[in-house]
Order: structure tokens, then C-alpha cells, then sequence
């Protein structure tokens, strides 16, 4: 029953027979006691969204909620039914995107599951906008029959969480490997790598024949499946569709996919260009030379090139590599000039896939060489490493805890590797773990990388390369979301210890990087140094003269670029 207004919403399965108790409230009022006449969920709805100006839920909220009967929380009968995933610590499992967070639900009985997505940063006409693109890709079902897309259900009250209503996404639960997970795990077999890349270019036509664009075309929006045979898209926020013509960009995408001009304004079929060739690039380097992937520290975030290299081609390491492939050197060369030039005058993907771009079409504007005594002001523009997330300092738990809920890049020198085996929850035997501590628990607080049970558990690879005492003194980074703070019983502080954890969802994730490259990540996390450049990372902007991982002290290998402005 609604009614205009502030007012209570109350939803009763077909089978109960509610009582309404007039006069328990104000004249006019339809709020009432309920008799039931059965003992089971009705539930209490505030059906008040959250208001344009009103921040969403952080993750400590949304994990509360979600602990709660589902018939509470959540306004669909099948999300109702569901038991959520829960990892080992007895904690709904949570993956993390840029703007949202994805959790898995289980209908046992009727033996199905679903992917949850809530937000953590919605546009103020995502409702509109999702509205548009649903009826977009139903109907590009309906007509083309394709697979590449998900089907889901937008809702805009879906669910309760701290007494107000808030968005979420239902979809059905697509079992498959990440494009990120999916490339470490086979980017040294070169037959499945130019498979997958067969795959992209078929997708990347499809989309421009249906005059679409996903918007954030990336390494965790591409779902693998059937030995790398089919690949889905998820993930729609910022995805454009002529029922959008005219409106400005809901997100500029990741960084490490996206040209580095790309700005709101520019929204349209061709929104995806740079990104396809990016990856297609990428993986053909990987099929020639799969040794690219250690040297660019290619990882889930990006593979091959990254945001610094697009700004900024001519210093960067990687694409002094990338031009040394013979048989990539020109298509190098080439992408090396679109990220120099505007994004507006991007080639169709397909005359870059097949060599067939026209001389001249390219733009390449040098800046001015400077003439007396302008040579000795001129000065070096400040190389700064530009991550897919804010970069966080490990061994500061007090920085670190301030981002719970939030997903970052960690970067850090191990101090200690704990693994075992453990009882956790109900388990009636021991099951494996390994803990990666960054700070010394004796200090009264850890913060610490998690490789709980089932991940270790479904691990595949080869056990060598799990987190082990060897990794004791060097670098690492992950990219995960930091999670609320825990309190661990210890005899020597009443209080317990504070534990900042990042449960990561698949040991790849944790990658081994020098102290050059940690230090190189960290300074170009320092606010004052962005703030000279001009550059807010919140905005995704890449400074100019930003440049790609790779340690910043060794020369640049940019030979086979010297005259790349005279192609």
C-alpha cells in the first residue's frame, strides 16, 4: 500500500491477510498495526530514495544489510529467497568494481543464482539511463539473438539499507573467468591468446553494427567462458545507446583502456574505439612475446600499456618495448600518434586491426621546441604514475583504515607471510590460509592481504607462486577494496588488535613489483605533487608527462620511436 508523500510502504506475500487498525494513528493516516494470519515476513518498507545530494551506503552498510533477513531487505520475491554468498569468516562475499559492488545470491531450492549489484556512485539519471539500455539490449536479443550481453533487472528501490531505499541490479550469475583472470592463466599460450583476440574483434563489430558502446570496455568487464570460445560484457553504467544521443558521459571508464583525452562531452557509438584497439594491440604483443606481461607488469588492471604510457608514448618503456616486436612495430608506431593526438579524429578499430588507416589521417602535434632563453626555464614535466584507484601506503594502517570500504591500490613491503591451516566457522577440518602482514601486529593494529580457504582451495596454478616467506622484504601491490575494521582477541591488548584486511578474490591479484617501482606508485600518490600538475585523480584525468610502470631509473628505451612524428 503507498501513498504520496512521506509515508510506509508495506509489502505482504499473496497468501496473508492484512489488518489494518484504524485509529492507532493520526486522521487521514494509512499507517496502521498489521494482524497476521500467518507468522511469516511482512515487512516494513520506508520507500524514500536516497536524494540526488544524499551520499549511497558504504560497504560496512551494505554488509550489515545483507546480514539481515532477506525478506527485510530486498523487495524482489527471488532476491527474498536467497541465501548470499559468504566467505570463510562467515562475511557476505563482496567483489568490487569502480563504482559498485557485486555480491552473489543463492536460491537453493529452486537451484539458480544471481549477481547482486549495488552502487557506491550513481549519476543523478541512472534510472533513466538504465530504463534506455535495458530496453536497448532486449531488444538486440530479440532480433540478433546475441550472447554477448547479460540480462538484468534494474530496480530502483531494490533494497533497505539503513532505512532508506537504495538502487541495486539483479542479474543471473555468469560463471566465468574475468578477461584480467582469464589472461594470467594463459597469456604464455599463444593460440589461445589470438583465439580471444579473434573474439574481441568479433565483438567490437558487433557493437558498432548495433551503433552501441559499452563505455568502460576493460579487463573485469568481459566475462570468458568455454575455454576463451564465448566472451559477455557486464557491467552497463556508462554504456551509450541512441535512446542517450545528446547526453554527456555517466564515467570516463578505467584509465588504463581509455585515450587520455576522453572527457564527458564526448559520448556515442565511438566511445569503445580506443579501448578495443588497446587491448587488440596488447594481445598481439603478448602472442609474439608473452615476456611483456612480467616486464609491464601487466596484472588485472591493465595489460601491456597503462594510463602514463597514452599520456606521454614517446618516454614510455613499454612502448620502446612494444615498437622492438617486429612484426607490431608499425601498429605501434600507429597507436603510439592516437594517443598524441585528439580523440575525436580515432580511426575505425578495423583499419588499425587490418593496416589499412590512410597516410595522413593520424594527428601528431609536437609541443614547440623553446628558443633562447626560454631553453633554460624550460622545465621537465613531472613524471607521476597514474593508477585505476588512489594509492595507499600499506604500512600505515591509519591511512589505510581511513579507505574502508573503498577499493585502492595497496602498495607495500611484506614484513610477514603467516599460512597454515586453520578451523574456520563450523569446518570440522582444518583448511588452508595465508596471510600477507604489512605492519607488525605488536604495534596493537595489522594490515594485512587475505587469501582465505576457497581461494586457496581453487587454486589451480603452481603452489610456488602463492605468497610464501620468500616474498619477506619486498614490494608488492594489490588492488582491492579495504575492508572494515576488525578486532582480533590478543591476551596483550584488551581491546584486541585491529586488523585492516584486503580479501582478495583470487591470488593473482597480489603481485610482486621492485622498491623502485613501489616508490615510483607512492610518490605519484602524494596530493601535493597532483596538485602541482593540476590533476585530480577523482576525475580520472592523466597528467601530461606521466609515464607507465617500469622502474623509473632505467633509461628509456625509445629508439625505435625517434621518428615516429614522421611516419
Amino acid at each position: 500500500m503507498r501513498r504520496t508523500g512521506p509515508c510506509l510502504l508495506i509489502c505482504c506475500p499473496p497468501w496473508a491477510s492484512p489488518t489494518f487498525s484504524p485509529g492507532c494513528s493520526p486522521k487521514g493516516s494509512r499507517v496502521g498495526f498489521i494482524k497476521m494470519t500467518q507468522p511469516l515476513p511482512c515487512f516494513l518498507w520506508t520507500d524514500r530514495a536516497p536524494s540526488l545530494h544524499m551520499s549511497l551506503p558504504t560497504l560496512e552498510a551494505y554488509l550489515r544489510a545483507l546480514q539481515q533477513p532477506a525478506s527485510r531487505t530486498f523487495r524482489d520475491y527471488a532476491l527474498q529467497r536467497c541465501d548470499i554468498e559468504r566467505n570463510t569468516l562467515g562475511m557476505p562475499r563482496v567483489r568490487s568494481g569502480n563504482f559498485a559492488l557485486v555480491f552473489r545470491m543463492n536460491d537453493v531450492s529452486a537451484k539458480r543464482s544471481y549477481a547482486l549489484r549495488v552502487f557506491t556512485r550513481v549519476s543523478k539519471d541512472v534510472e533513466e539511463r538504465y530504463q534506455a539500455i535495458a530496453e536497448a539490449i532486449k531488444a538486440i536479443r530479440e532480433s540478433q539473438g546475441s550472447s554477448f550481453f547479460v540480462d538484468f533487472d534494474y530496480q530502483a528501490h531494490g533494497m533497505v539499507v539503513n532505512d532508506q531505499t537504495v538502487p541495486v541490479i539483479k542479474m543471473d550469475w555468469n560463471y566465468g573467468e574475468t578477461l584480467g583472470e582469464y589472461l594470467y592463466k594463459n597469456y604464455k599460450d599463444s593460440k589461445r591468446i589470438a583465439k580471444l583476440r579473434a573474439q574481441l574483434r568479433e565483438l567490437c563489430a558487433f557493437l558498432q553494427k548495433m551503433a552501441i558502446a559499452h563505455g568502460d570496455i576493460q579487463l573485469g568487464n568481459i566475462l570468458v567462458s568455454k575455454d576463451g570460445a564465448q566472451i559477455k560484457l557486464i557491467d552497463y553504467d556508462g554504456m551509450y545507446v541512441p535512446e542517450l544521443k545528446g547526453r554527456l558521459a555517466s564515467e570516463l571508464g578505467q584509465v588504463n583502456f581509455q585515450h587520455p583525452g576522453r572527457k564527458e562531452s564526448l559520448f556515442g557509438p565511438e566511445l569503445d574505439r580506443f579501448a578495443f584497439m588497446s587491448l587488440d594491440l596488447s594481445l598481439g604483443l603478448l602472442e609474439h612475446n608473452a615476456e611483456l606481461w612480467d616486464r609491464t607488469y601487466s596484472d588485472e588492471e591493465g595489460v601491456i600499456f597503462r594510463a602514463t604510457d597514452y599520456a606521454n608514448p614517446l618516454a614510455s618503456q613499454t612502448f620502446g618495448l612494444a615498437a622492438q616486436v617486429p612484426a607490431l612495430s608499425l601498429p605501434t608506431k600507429q597507436f603510439a600518434l592516437m594517443c598524441l593526438g585528439p580523440v575525436e579524429k580515432l580511426p575505425d578499430p578495423f583499419e588499425f586491426f587490418e593496416s589499412r588507416i590512410p597516410p595522413g589521417t593520424l594527428v601528431f602535434k609536437p609541443r614547440p621546441k623553446p628558443e633562447g632563453e626560454a631553453v633554460k626555464k624550460e622545465v621537465q614535466p613531472e613524471r607521476v604514475y597514474v593508477g585505476s584507484f588512489e594509492v595507499v601506503a600499506a604500512g600505515q594502517f591509519a591511512k589505510v583504515i581511513r579507505h574502508a570500504g573503498r577499493r585502492v591500490e595497496a602498495v607495500g613491503k611484506v614484513l610477514d607471510v603467516r599460512s597454515g591451516k586453520a578451523y574456520f566457522g563450523s569446518s570440522r577440518l582444518p583448511r588452508p590460509y595465508i596471510y600477507v602482514d604489512f605492519t607488525a601486529m605488536s604495534g596493537g593494529n595489522v594490515v594485512r592481504i587475505k587469501l582465505l580457504p576457497e581461494i586457496l582451495e581453487s587454486f589451480t596454478g603452481e603452489r610456488r607462486l602463492l605468497p610464501n616467506d620468500s616474498w619477506i622484504g619486498k614490494w608488492v601491490t594489490v588492488s582491492e577494496v579495504i575492508q572494515p575494521i576488525q578486532y582480533l582477541s590478543h591476551p596483550s591488548f584488551p581491546l584486541g588488535i585491529g586488523e585492516a584486511g584486503i580479501v582478495v578474490n583470487d591470488p593473482f591479484q597480489v603481485k610482486i613489483i621492485s622498491a623502485e617501482e613501489a616508490a615510483f606508485r607512492l610518490k605519484g600518490n602524494n596530493h601535493l605533487v597532483r596538485r602541482r600538475l593540476g590533476t585530480r585523480m577523482t576525475t580520472r584525468e592523466v597528467p601530461a608527462g606521466s609515464r607507465i610502470s617500469g622502474s623509473p631509473g632505467q633509461r628509456r628505451n625509445t629508439d625505435a620511436l625517434i621518428r615516429l612524428s614522421k611516419m
